[in-house]
């Protein structure tokens, strides 16, 4: 295996679940991971072929025909994709990155654009959910005295440091709301040190990932299902609990370059 940037600079499809859809469409689910495809080969018929091609199972006759997609692009230090001999590769979990957008393929091949997403600081533009930036995948930066979410956009060599409050506190100096709970600043990258936190866990025997902590509740991804957990995609078994049941967690921090 090699990585994506031994191959150049690609922007990788990925197919989503239902369950995934629906996170993403109700819950502001930012994470992801899995089986990708460059974008020149994901040149499929319809809905049905590119479910054939990923394994999903045919939907319910209750389900929409459709399937949906994101278009991930790869010219940002923020993905890690190992590339397959095969084809395809599979990306590591980390968070949504900039300027990836959510698309949908009929069951008659047409295909239409539904959102983008828009750096963390705002999430996935004109959907339901919360839009809650995730913790503990994907790029974050220590600047000054602060530890926070970071993005790269397209067009900057700047960073975005991203600060989540806790209920009734005021931004960090110099950040601005960009939602509740959420706010931004833009700084040089030069200033930062990037890096990614690395959380591995086993939760009743399976093992898995910290993918966030927000007010005191751990949302897992786990390898395989457990009690109280859901199915998002396959290895990706998503639960939810307290922090303080937290158990064999070993975190690491990988630094990453600009």
């Amino acid at each position: 295996m090699r990585s994506a940037h031994e191959v150049g600079t690609v922007t990788w499809f990925h197919l989503l679940t239902p369950a995934q859809t629906t996170g993403l469409l109700l819950e502001g689910l930012d994470v992801v991971a899995g089986r990708v495809l460059p974008q020149d080969e994901a040149t499929f018929a319809d809905a049905d072929a590119a479910r054939a091609a990923f394994g999903h199972p045919a939907p319910s006759a209750e389900a929409g025909q459709f399937v949906d997609y994101l278009l991930l692009p790869d010219d940002l230090p923020v993905l890690d994709v190992a590339v397959l001999e095969v084809g395809g590769g599979e990306l590591a979990p980390t968070r949504v990155p900039s300027g990836a957008s959510y698309w949908r393929l009929e069951a008659d091949g047409s295909r239409h654009l539904i959102s983008h997403f828009d750096t963390p600081a705002f999430g996935w533009r004109n959907m339901r959910g919360p839009v809650w930036p995730t913790s503990d995948v994907g790029l974050r930066a220590r600047w000054r005295d602060l530890d926070v979410i970071a993005a790269f956009e397209d067009g900057t060599d700047d960073v975005h440091l991203v600060a989540r409050a806790s209920v009734d506190e005021d931004p960090p100096d110099g950040f601005e709301w960009t939602k509740t709970r959420v706010s931004r600043r833009t700084v040089p990258a030069g200033e930062c040190e990037l890096y990614e936190r690395v959380s591995l866990v086993v939760h009743d025997g399976a093992p898995g990932r910290v993918v966030d902590v927000t007010d005191g509740i751990a949302t897992l991804m786990l390898e395989r299902p457990v009690e109280g957990s859901r199915e998002l995609a396959p290895g990706w078994h998503d639960l939810r609990l307290p922090e303080s049941e937290l158990a064999d967690v070993l975190t690491r921090d990988v630094l990453r370059s600009a």
